[in-house]
C-alpha cells in the first residue's frame, strides 16, 4: 500500500474500492466525478489526487476537521508528490495481454490463414456461385488483405 507523509506523519493511501460513503462524498466534492468516472482518468488530475490525500489523513486523524484537513493537505507541492505516484504506478501490475480475437466461423474469411500459409485448394463444386463452385463466380473476384 502507498504512503504519504504529511506533517512528519505517514499515512496509508486508501484504494477506491475500500472507500466509504462519507469518503465517496470528499471525492465527489473534489473531483465532481462518481467512482465509476476514476478509472478513465487520463494523467495528472489534481481534484482526485487532494480527494484521496484527505482521505488518507482523515482515517489517521478522525478528529480533525475536514476543513483543517483540505487546507493542510492543499499545502502539499505536487512535486513532492512524486515519489508517491511512483509508488503506486509500482504497486499496479499491468494487465493480461487480450486474447485474440476468435478466428470467423465461415463466410468470406474462413479459408484465410494467419500463419502465412497458403489456403487450401476448393474441394470442388459448391453450387455457392463463388470462385470454384459448379455455378462460377456471380460477380468478379475481389482480392482481400488480412
Amino acid at each position: 500500500m502507498a504512503q504519504i507523509t504529511v506533517n512528519a506523519r505517514t499515512y496509508e493511501l486508501v484504494p477506491l474500492d475500500d472507500l466509504t460513503l462519507d469518503e465517496a462524498m470528499v471525492v465527489w466534492d473534489y473531483t465532481n466525478m462518481s467512482l465509476d468516472q476514476i478509472p478513465d482518468i487520463e494523467g495528472f488530475h489534481p481534484g482526485l489526487t487532494k480527494a484521496l490525500l484527505h482521505i488518507a489523513v482523515a482515517r489517521g486523524e478522525p478528529g480533525e476537521s475536514a476543513q483543517t484537513i483540505g487546507r493542510t493537505v492543499g499545502q502539499i507541492k505536487v512535486t513532492e508528490l512524486n515519489s508517491v505516484f511512483m509508488a503506486v504506478s509500482e504497486e499496479v501490475a499491468d494487465p493480461p495481454p487480450a486474447p485474440p480475437p476468435p478466428a470467423p466461423a465461415g463466410g468470406s474469411g474462413a479459408a484465410s490463414s494467419s500463419t502465412g500459409e497458403p489456403a487450401p485448394e476448393p474441394n470442388g463444386p459448391n453450387g455457392s456461385g463463388s470462385l470454384g463452385s459448379a455455378t462460377g463466380p456471380i460477380s468478379d473476384p475481389r482480392i482481400s488483405v488480412p
